[in-house]
């Protein structure tokens, strides 16, 4: 018999994300579904299944968390990121997230697109192209994360700099670049887009986990519209 205090589970296809109190309640939530998984004839993967800490304590953490243990004996890792569904979730005081992956993936997507078309096609054709196949790998899951104005710059500077590359300018005279104004906006501007409209079908959702957000929702998107 398991006694669930503050605990929550999110399920999403066959990737599973514990949320616990604490370590003894998250222990109490592996050894829940250790039990299930038997009955089913599953089991967890020590490779595959990690464990992250985010609260305000977690500077007094210098030391490793108890460890997590399954019946073998085995144990759980604590790391200091975690992806779940492509977003990478990082070790901190708040839930916030990396994005040094997606920035990677950008430059690799972007590199080979420019590598086929760059030299042969207008400026305009590389740019839509860069919009429609290389741009929606870079926004996965970024209007659900909390930003700030130092990850704003941080997002923005990998499009500024293939911007340069296409137009083969500097960052003051790409400001004033017409196409660059008209056809691909700054990435803030962008992104306060994208989250309001998340943040409007979050407070309009009939889903029971995301109804718990909806306080916190609303006030991020005033927040954002008196922003804007």
């Amino acid at each position: 018999m398991y006694n669930f205090v503050n605990a929550c589970f999110v399920m999403y296809a066959d990737e599973i994300l514990l949320l616990a109190p604490s370590v003894h309640s998250l222990q109490i939530l592996v050894s829940a579904c250790e039990s299930t998984f038997g009955q089913l004839d599953f089991a967890i993967s020590v490779r595959k299944s990690v464990c992250i800490r985010i609260g305000p304590r977690w500077r007094r953490c210098h030391f490793s968390c108890s460890p997590i243990l399954l019946s073998d004996g085995s144990e759980l890792q604590w790391i200091e990121n975690v992806q779940y569904l492509g977003v990478c979730v990082t070790r901190s005081m708040h839930f916030s997230c990396s994005f040094d992956n997606a920035k990677k993936s950008f430059y690799w997507s972007f590199n080979a697109v420019f590598g086929k078309i760059g030299r042969i096609a207008s400026e305009n054709v590389v740019m839509q192209l860069i919009n429609l196949n290389v741009c929606p790998y870079y926004h996965n899951a970024v209007d659900a994360c909390p930003i700030n104005r130092t990850l704003e710059r941080s997002l923005q500077f990998p499009l500024t700099r293939i911007m340069m590359k296409i137009f083969k300018t500097t960052p003051k005279k790409l400001q004033t670049t017409v196409n660059y104004t008209s056809a691909f906006n700054p990435y803030v501007m962008q992104l306060k887009k994208r989250k309001i409209n998340f943040l409007n079908k979050v407070s309009t959702t009939c889903n029971a986990l995301c109804k718990l957000f909806v306080s916190t929702a609303s006030s991020e998107m005033i927040t954002l519209c008196s922003a804007t």
